[in-house]
């Protein structure tokens, strides 16, 4: 049940900080225990409203229809205790009463590097998006999961999906629209 997820994910104590990983944002994977886990993408200086962008990823994909390609993300707070031995401070904001304010996006223990940001891949791909050329028909799913991600980015303003983390496979090898955060930007939406 996606709505119990999201309850949980949004309001369960955080057991334990598995890992945290560092690229252009940073990420806290988290136990909540019970098999849940999360990575909560915090709020900070200079990316204070980002997380805030994986959420509005996560519902316009409800909205659309996408189900099973965006990671279930919900607003949240973590107490500052919870995380800063492994934040080494990061520009964390910290609200009133100590805790950090983010996003919890749903953790798919399964991810396999698609390959799909390589040139060559993005040769063959992006001739499939033209109507005057012919998709091999082994090829179909994987042409309709890019073309709804193309689509998906589009509505939402998202620069920063090409790269070899942001268009990884499930263990089905359905593509997933994973790293929201960079959308919503509106300099980007009027472009």
């Amino acid at each position: 049940d996606e709505e119990a997820l999201l309850q949980a994910m949004a309001t369960r104590p955080v057991q334990r900080v598995l890992h945290r990983f560092s690229s252009s944002t940073l990420v806290f994977h988290c136990d909540l225990g019970d098999g849940v886990e999360i990575g909560f993408k915090p709020a900070r200086r200079g990316e204070h409203q980002w997380w805030k962008h994986e959420v509005l990823g996560y519902r316009l994909a409800r909205v659309l229809g996408i189900t099973g390609r965006v990671p279930p993300a919900v607003s949240r707070t973590v107490p500052a205790s919870v995380i800063e031995s492994f934040a080494n401070d990061r520009d964390l904001i910290r609200e009133r009463d100590g805790s950090i304010r983010g996003v919890a996006i749903y953790w798919m223990p399964v991810l396999h590097h698609s390959g799909l940001h390589e040139p060559e891949a993005r040769d063959e791909w992006s001739r499939w998006m033209s109507a005057r050329n012919d998709i091999p028909p082994a090829s179909r799913r994987r042409a309709s999961q890019i073309a709804g991600l193309i689509a998906f980015d589009y509505l939402q303003g998202n620069f920063d999906r090409w790269n070899a983390a942001n268009v990884p496979l499930d263990e089905h090898g359905d593509l997933v629209f994973r790293d929201n955060n960079r959308g919503w930007f509106l300099q980007n939406l009027l472009q």
